[in-house]
């Protein structure tokens, strides 16, 4: 039977819908900024844009919105499972991050608001050519309906629970990091972290074995997460035991933080539907998004190392983030569904993007 959305569309409209919606203006900008040149902070008086680039936003929040679809939990609501982080809009009024939320006090959010169950977007890193990014699952939870619990909720998860997908992890795993408030001051959302020593450190510091790009990205997942959560590109105040702090592992965080750009910190090959461990009847229809050489999408169904079928697809648009769909007919049994970028370089691209999901065809 085909699940309903609360607004009665099938499930599959309902992808389909917003993927369409979400992705219609994605245009990531093309440079890499390190995380310190996102803050609020304007230094030796040059002001710093904000580092919010459609991208993310919309690819996130496609899925995200989605979720019911992806899921099929009845009473999940796609309100409730946001955006990703980075829409192309500006957090602060003058568009430079130069509002007064800073400076707001934050009051803890107590809304007595009853528990329902929603698909909860989470923030893993996984590994690419280009080195570590994150990647995006829907996790079902019984959740007060209020932001605020549902984003600690979702924070608590992105850090201390397994992907669901075994080619994503979490960076804080061993780092003894946890959750206290999530509040909102003004346009900013404050994350209150608390722990720390776990690891014979403190969280202020990069531990041992762990590179900087892992800790750029291990600070892009909390934002991530919270920002999917709230639906909003807000800025996000990180702040520990209540304080605030000028670095959490090596990273700059002393101002409020905005969303890196989503082609340099973000997978630039999802697959959406169907998710790692999903099972689906044939024929069936994958929905991710991507950025894809000429647009080309490639795609494999394996068993094993045997390849069982392959083919392609057209990504909407070339070489940016882009929603892609394609429909695959199997017999039954246990696959891993690829997708992938092609490598036209003739091995000097290093590597192939991809996503990969187990998938089961009933």
């Amino acid at each position: 039977m085909t699940d309903r959305t609360p607004e009665g569309r099938s499930s599959d409209d309902e992808l389909r819908h917003l993927l369409d919606d979400a992705v219609s203006d994605v245009d990531p900008a093309p440079a890499l900024s390190a995380i310190r040149n996102r803050t609020k902070v304007t230094p030796m008086n040059r002001h710093r844009s904000w580092l919010v680039a459609a991208a993310a936003a919309v690819a996130v929040g496609a899925a995200t919105v989605t979720t019911v679809a992806l899921t099929g939990d009845d009473g999940a609501r796609p309100d409730r499972a946001g955006p990703v982080a980075t829409p192309d809009a500006t957090p602060d009024g003058d568009g430079n991050g130069n509002g007064d939320s800073a400076t707001t006090s934050p009051e803890p959010t107590e809304s007595g608001a009853p528990e329902v169950a929603q698909a909860v977007p989470v923030y893993y890193v996984g590994e690419t050519p280009a080195g570590p990014r994150l990647f995006r699952e829907f996790h079902r939870m019984t959740v007060p309906d209020d932001p605020a619990a549902t984003a600690k909720a979702a924070l608590v998860e992105a850090l201390s629970s397994s992907a669901l997908d075994p080619d994503y992890h979490s960076p804080w795993a061993g780092l003894d990091l946890t959750v206290g408030l999530v509040t909102q001051a003004g346009d900013t959302i404050v994350v209150d972290l608390g722990g720390g020593e776990g690891y014979g450190g403190s969280l202020r510091e990069r531990p041992l074995g762990m590179s900087r790009a892992e800790a750029d990205m291990a600070v892009e997942q909390l934002i991530h997460t919270v920002q999917a959560v709230y639906q909003e590109a807000a800025p996000v105040q990180l702040l520990l035991h209540g304080d605030h702090i000028d670095t959490l592992l090596g990273v700059p965080v002393a101002e409020p933080l905005a969303a890196g750009d989503p082609m340099q910190v973000q997978g630039t090959v999802w697959i959406i539907d169907p998710q790692d461990g999903d099972e689906v009847t044939s024929p069936f229809t994958v929905e991710g998004r991507g950025a894809f050489f000429e647009a080309n999408v490639s795609w494999q169904l394996l068993d094993g190392d045997r390849v069982v079928d392959e083919g392609f697809a057209m990504a909407e648009e070339c070489c940016t983030l882009s929603p892609y769909s394609f429909e695959v007919e199997a017999a039954p049994g246990d696959y891993v569904l690829r997708v992938y970028d092609a490598d036209m370089s003739g091995g000097e691209g290093g590597g192939e993007a991809e996503d990969t999901k187990r998938i089961t065809v009933r």
